[in-house]
């Protein structure tokens, strides 16, 4: 089987930051997460509200997408999703 480099597949390393470290998630308020309770979907950044969308748009998520959305969109209006548009 031949090597193949990434730069050829496009894939390209994570970089280290991408993770969120147990600590720092320990750490977090309850209301940084979708689902306090659970500590599920961290949306604390932009960035991970619209991790937590991509997660939840799954489809081995059943109902989960609505009720991220809806968060999503409350603590940032700016994130266009599927049934809403983004606040400018």
């Amino acid at each position: 089987m031949p090597v193949v480099c990434r730069r050829e597949t496009g894939l390209r390393p994570k970089a280290k930051g991408d993770r969120v470290k147990a600590s720092t998630r320990r750490r977090l308020p309850s209301s940084a997460f979708v689902y306090p309770r659970q500590r599920k979907y961290p949306i604390n950044t932009p960035k991970r509200a619209r991790a937590a969308l991509s997660y939840a748009a799954r489809a081995d998520t059943s109902g989960a997408y609505r009720t991220v959305e809806r968060k999503v969109n409350r603590r940032y209006p700016q994130i266009s999703t599927r049934h809403h548009r983004a606040k400018r």
